[in-house]
């Protein structure tokens, strides 16, 4: 495979504060990615830095090769917080990002209407935010977030306010999308389970500053269901995991 992302030494400081510490990682074309860490090491930080949003002290970002650093709008970020406009419809919230690329709204609409139905959302484009359930939320600010660049996506805890049964729905959901369209994906989360099951390759980092302490390849098959779960190669893996924490 060839690489889509790479982080090279990237290092981050806020006063006095070291954030982030010689990190370097990779994402592969199509490839699922998950960052696994403890809350507040700087693992959001990461994302800005690849974003754009902030520039590294140290170190680099290459997207397809290039130099990307303080470069805005070139991957789709997520955070935490779906951010999803009250005042507007789920379809105007997802053609936002065709609009700010300079599409008119009539014709954002019509590019984005197209994907409601895969991301289980056909019947609710002139619903509002406050209308949709936790689950819908989320599909509609991911759909939002896939419309601005499709092939690489940062998901920072995406699930992470949804209820049990409502994320393992959602797990298999976006695999779903996975499969079907082919993105990079950068993920983040607190969950070893959802780290392991989602994604391909696996980073865990330390407590702040971050840096990576291991690096774990997930050779589980695909497509995956939840009977995954409790085999004995995902117990394996979990285990291998838990002796990082």
């Amino acid at each position: 495979m060839d690489s889509k992302l790479e982080v090279r030494k990237v290092s981050k400081r806020y006063n006095r504060i070291k954030v982030l510490q010689d990190i370097s990682l990779s994402v592969m074309k199509k490839q699922f990615v998950s960052i696994l860490g403890p809350s507040g090491c700087g693992k959001s930080t990461l994302f800005e830095v690849i974003s754009g949003l902030q520039l590294p002290d140290n170190g680099e970002v290459l997207i397809d090769g290039k130099d990307s650093r303080g470069r805005t709008g070139r991957v789709s970020y997520m955070p935490q917080k779906d951010l999803l406009l009250p005042w507007k419809t789920i379809l105007d919230n997802a053609a936002l990002p065709l609009v700010i690329k300079g599409e008119s709204w009539p014709e954002a609409r019509r590019k984005a209407a197209p994907y409601f139905a895969p991301f289980e959302l056909d019947g609710f484009e002139r619903a509002y935010p406050q209308q949709l359930s936790g689950g819908m939320r989320q599909r509609a600010a991911l759909l939002r977030t896939f419309l601005f660049a499709r092939d690489i996506l940062l998901l920072d805890e995406p699930f992470g306010a949804l209820d049990a049964l409502t994320r393992s729905k959602m797990h298999l959901w976006l695999l779903d999308i996975f499969q079907r369209y082919g993105p990079s994906v950068l993920f983040i989360t607190h969950d070893i389970d959802e780290a392991i099951f989602l994604a391909d390759k696996l980073y865990i980092f330390s407590a702040r500053p971050a840096r990576v302490v291991a690096e774990i390849e997930i050779e589980l098959p695909r497509p995956r269901s939840q009977e995954l779960l409790t085999s004995g190669e995902f117990a394996a893996l979990k285990k291998e995991v838990l002796q990082f924490f």
